[in-house]
């Protein structure tokens, strides 16, 4: 008997009894067993592809990366910041795209305006104002809130308007003022999360005069709190500095140590002066130091203010300096080397600290190595967290921040052991572990 395969697979799909079907429409049960199977083979599973799959992952990373933030920002700072979650966003892919098209679609628009008359020129302004509307709320990074800023600032200075009572100019006026406070916010965001004056300066140096004018609130409220914070660095370096007794022979030596231009005998004179210096200071007693314990401390003074202070102090040939801490101080090789090693890991250049400590220890059979392997590698974990932790970073980014915390979980590395520095106010230590505890409580 012929039949409609086709049709009839559609009625065993509807759910219907095959016998009953074999009955009703006189099909021996055996083609009916065969166009089932058949079925069951070809029943189609739900696949994605590779880049569904990547941008998935995306999302879960991104959605963790932002509850890190948020919790790295409460144990930061204590100072709420009204607008802190809406600036403090990662944009999204789509986000992404959407503002490069407003960028790309604001680029062409100010190409052609010079060339049109005042109707179309209107025309312009009110489409730019639109593209800015498109991506209000998303999170603009410096960049590019820099990059549309000074496309319209260009052109609003030199005034398009062309006849009395043109309102082009004001238009652009109000887009300018918009794109003000958006780049202020992303300053504002980036100064909340570096400790480096530098940084600060640079960061300060970005809020022109015109945008002061343009929203004095705000924008002065953002520079008030980049000189301010610059000024709480600087007093607690200078009492850092009162505290820790850093005299400006031992400042000096440092100096010229890591330039690796320090005459060794002209050192020796100014350690033993300051040995004398600090003899005479010292309380003359039973638990006075020794001549030969003092020169130890500033050794030990001169070697801690060349790691700490490294950004301060960049040594710049580190077989030097080996050498002269050695002729210097009296270390070993291996000594003077972990001085210089850490001196590089507090620069945050990392690949050399590893060289060096692999031209160092060939195998890790000493306590000494393991620990300052381990050092090494916390402090880039670290660092890559801080990085990832900002807003400026893509999802892909903030993927492989995820992912590397993860393995550290699976080789069973203790996250309170990743320091991510201070509290803002200096009483806390914010570790890893701090901020992934939701996540690994998820876990248990």
């Amino acid at each position: 008997m012929k039949y409609e395969k086709e049709k009839i697979k559609e009625i065993i799909k509807a759910g219907y009894d095959l016998e009953l079907i074999s009955f009703e429409l006189d099909i021996p049960i055996e083609e009916l067993n065969v166009l089932a199977r058949e079925l069951k083979e070809n029943k189609k599973v739900k696949t994605y592809s590779a880049q569904e799959i990547i941008d998935r992952k995306n999302k879960e990373c991104h959605a963790k990366m932002e509850k890190m933030r948020e919790k790295y920002n409460q144990l930061y700072s204590k100072r709420k910041v009204a607008n802190q979650k809406a600036i403090g966003r990662v944009a999204t892919k789509e986000q992404l795209a959407s503002i490069q098209s407003a960028i790309t679609t604001i680029q062409w628009i100010m190409s052609k305006i010079d060339n049109q008359d005042r109707k179309e020129k209107m025309k312009s302004a009110q489409w730019i104002i639109r593209e800015l509307d498109k991506i209000k709320d998303y999170p603009l990074t410096i960049e590019q809130a820099e990059q549309i800023y000074y496309l319209i600032h260009t052109k609003e200075s030199k005034r398009l308007g062309t006849a009395p009572g043109d309102r082009i100019d004001e238009v652009f006026y109000r887009g300018e003022k918009l794109l003000v406070k958006r780049l202020a916010q992303a300053i504002d965001m980036a100064q909340s999360q570096t400790e480096d004056i530098e940084e600060l300066r640079n960061l300060e140096k970005k809020l022109k005069a015109e945008m002061l004018q343009k929203n004095q609130v705000y924008v002065g409220a953002v520079q008030t709190r980049i000189r301010n914070k610059i000024y709480t660095i600087q007093q607690k370096a200078a009492i850092d500095r009162i505290r820790n007794g850093v005299p400006e022979t031992v400042e000096g030596i440092v100096k010229k140590l890591a330039s690796g231009k320090l005459e060794i005998q002209e050192a020796e004179k100014m350690v033993e002066q300051e040995v004398q210096k600090r003899i005479k200071d010292a309380p003359q007693n039973n638990f006075a130091l020794t001549p030969e314990e003092q020169k130890r401390q500033v050794f030990m003074q001169i070697k801690k203010i060349l790691i700490e202070n490294a950004q301060q102090y960049p040594i710049q040939d580190e077989k030097v300096v080996i050498q002269q801490i050695q002729a210097l101080c009296g270390d070993t090789t291996e000594q003077a080397t972990n001085t210089v090693i850490r001196s590089f890991i507090v620069r945050k250049n990392f690949k050399r600290a590893k060289e060096m400590y692999q031209s160092l220890y060939h195998t890790e059979s000493s306590p000494n190595a393991i620990a300052l392997k381990n050092e090494i590698r916390n402090a880039e974990i670290s660092n890559m967290v801080l990085k990832g932790l900002k807003t400026d970073v893509t999802m892909e980014e903030e993927r492989r921040c995820v992912e590397l915390i993860q393995k550290m979980e699976e080789k069973k590395i203790k996250l309170s052991t990743i320091s991510l520095g201070k509290s803002q106010d200096g009483q806390k230590n914010i570790t890893l572990g701090d901020i992934w505890g939701e996540e690994r409580e998820r876990k248990r």
